[in-house]
């Protein structure tokens, strides 16, 4: 996805390069869902508290947006640093909404 066809051309093997950018971007949305659907998951299953986990899904949409839109090389920058974002916000969530369930 990021740089693929620059990669390539300096015979890179990176995972992006080997799936190619479609996929490459297919597997970015999809682990991007998937963080949501377990997070979900985890939460019918334990306490409701840890619903704050979803502070992450304003970041993840943010950064899901240039990948869906074609965006290349640098324009991809911004993704990652959100979807980093919307990690740690959601297991600020998580720690936050485990503890008041033990409260």
């Amino acid at each position: 996805m990021i740089l693929s066809g620059s990669d390539a051309k300096a015979g890179k093997r990176t995972l992006s390069v080997r799936l190619g950018d479609k996929r490459s971007r297919a597997l970015f949305i999809s682990l991007t869902i998937a963080s949501l659907a377990a997070s979900v998951a985890t939460v019918l299953l334990t306490t409701p508290w840890l619903w704050l986990c979803l502070a992450m899904v304003p970041l993840l949409v943010m950064a899901d947006a240039p990948v869906l839109r074609g965006a290349t090389g640098l324009g991809l920058i911004r993704s990652l640093k959100l979807v980093g974002l919307g990690q740690l916000a959601g297991a600020i969530g998580f720690f936050v909404g485990a503890a008041l369930s033990l409260l």
